[in-house]
């Protein structure tokens, strides 16, 4: 609940006006001729905005703000001493009362304060002095942290409570920094990540890795603060969206399933029919019956790839990982691909030079593969030839597939791993459907491998591969 407190009528109207847009809660009008005094005793309002003509800095210096209240003070003329003095005293913003942006920039820092708030924090040092620095930091933005003084404390922590900011140190005895964020990251992979390491070096190690900032010791507090908050409002934004776009993904699925109910019904009583003509019926009838099945079966196939895309991005599942034979994958799929194959007289080879065992989920593996092969014979020429290699290299393997259609062109190659995306040149040489998701799945499905799907130019057509990682006893196995 926010307190407006005596703010002055010329002023009101506006800052009302932008919290309701911004939604950021409910407030009461009040006046208070005490209010400094009174700033910290107990109350139901977890933000005050107060407005006073003229504030000295001996005044401000002596409050005992609470580094759990958020307090905002609009007062007539401001200069650098009285900022100073403002933020000594946990004053979180302090603004002229002429500033034209005046009403925006108190909703925006009214909204920061509910989102800290909502945030659970965890440092991770091994100096208690600078973990206790950081704290005090966070408490002033209205962020309440938990400390690790290493990583094995604050792995046990983090798997007894769900953290969404993690402050992580570099240098750390045992484990550095680098491998928390790794091993933290499987369990709270929607966390934000913040580094904070004395060596400049060190700070591009996090950086590289994937951690959303880094700050160099000894910290700038105002910096942090500033780009803190921009970190946090950024994560919350990009929270919202991903949560959208999950909506619209499952509301998706479930139109999906129930078109395909009516459908399939619809076509078991085409076979019915088809059965109950028998031989004698007209050659128009037939020919009916076999256009409606033949659209069948491209509404069921359309249908499939959609689902099967929507799943793969929506349930982001528990880890699956298995050690399998990526040659007995690949082969695995080339049976079922063997049909459709000839029906076009295309001739699959493959070359194999050796074996590897990775760490995946099988079944989407082989989701993968399966497209590949097929996307292959669907565009190749009739008669042709497809290869398919397999290359087990020192950190990881590559597996490539190369068709003999008509080569894609290189500006065209942006449409290609985009979701309902096609390439305008690229034409399947039997007409058969697709609504451009396969590769996005794929795309999707080894970058959660850790790995990488690509195009390259090849000899005869184009050659479509992906790369996945070695674990390091494979690797191992495979240099000797």
């Amino acid at each position: 609940m926010i307190a407006l407190i005596n703010i002055p009528d010329d002023v009101v109207n506006n800052v009302t006006a932008q919290l309701h847009q911004q939604q950021v809660g409910t407030y009461h009008l009040l006046q208070d001729e005490l209010v400094l005094e009174n700033i910290s005793n107990p109350n139901p309002y977890n933000c005050k905005v107060i407005y006073l003509s003229e504030l000295s800095q001996d005044k401000l210096i002596s409050l005992d703000i609470n580094n759990q209240d958020g307090v905002i003070l609009i007062t007539d003329k401001i200069d650098y001493e009285l900022e100073r003095a403002a933020d000594f005293a946990n004053v979180h913003l302090i603004i002229e009362k002429e500033d034209p942006e005046l009403a925006v920039i108190i909703a925006g820092q009214i909204k920061q304060f509910s989102l800290n708030r909502s945030m659970s924090c965890l440092i991770v040092d091994d100096s208690r002095v600078d973990s206790l620095v950081c704290a005090k930091m966070l408490e002033k933005n209205l962020l309440q942290a938990d400390i690790a003084h290493s990583p094995s404390d604050a792995i046990d922590m983090a798997s007894n409570k769900n953290y969404q900011l993690f402050i992580l140190d570099f240098e750390m005895p045992k484990m550095s920094g680098n491998e928390l964020f790794r091993t933290l990251k499987k369990a709270h992979g929607n966390a934000i990540y913040v580094g904070a390491t004395a060596s400049k070096n060190n700070a591009m190690r996090f950086l590289n890795a994937g951690l959303d900032d880094v700050y160099v010791k000894p910290i700038d507090i105002e910096m942090f603060s500033v780009k803190l908050q921009k970190t946090i409002f950024d994560y919350h934004q990009q929270q919202e969206i991903y949560e959208t776009a999950q909506h619209f993904k499952t509301l998706i699925m479930r139109i999906a399933h129930d078109i395909r109910s009516p459908i399939s019904l619809m076509n078991n009583i085409c076979d019915l029919l088809s059965y109950k003509l028998g031989n004698n019926a007209d050659s128009d009838i037939v020919e009916l019956v076999d256009l409606y099945h033949r659209n069948y079966l491209k509404i069921d196939t359309l249908l499939n790839e959609m689902l099967n895309y929507f799943k793969a991005t929506t349930e982001r599942i528990e880890n699956k990982l298995q050690a399998h034979s990526l040659k007995a994958l690949i082969a695995k799929q080339l049976s079922l691909e063997v049909l459709t194959s000839s029906d076009k007289n295309i001739v699959i080879n493959t070359n194999f030079d050796k074996d590897a065992q990775i760490l995946c989920d099988s079944h989407e593996i082989e989701s993968v593969i399966t497209n590949l092969i097929n996307n292959a014979v669907k565009y190749s020429k009739v008669g042709g030839q497809i290869d398919l290699r397999l290359h087990v290299r020192e950190h990881d393997v590559l597996f490539e597939v190369e068709d003999c259609a008509e080569p894609i062109p290189l500006e065209e190659y942006q449409y290609l791993f985009k979701p309902f995306s096609k390439c305008p040149s690229s034409k399947p040489t039997k007409g058969e459907m697709s609504l451009g998701l396969g590769l996005s799945l794929c795309n999707e499905l080894i970058r959660y491998h850790g790995g990488e799907l690509g195009l390259k130019a090849g000899e005869k057509g184009n050659i479509f591969y992906f790369q996945l990682p070695l674990s390091k006893h494979e690797q191992q196995r495979v240099t000797h």
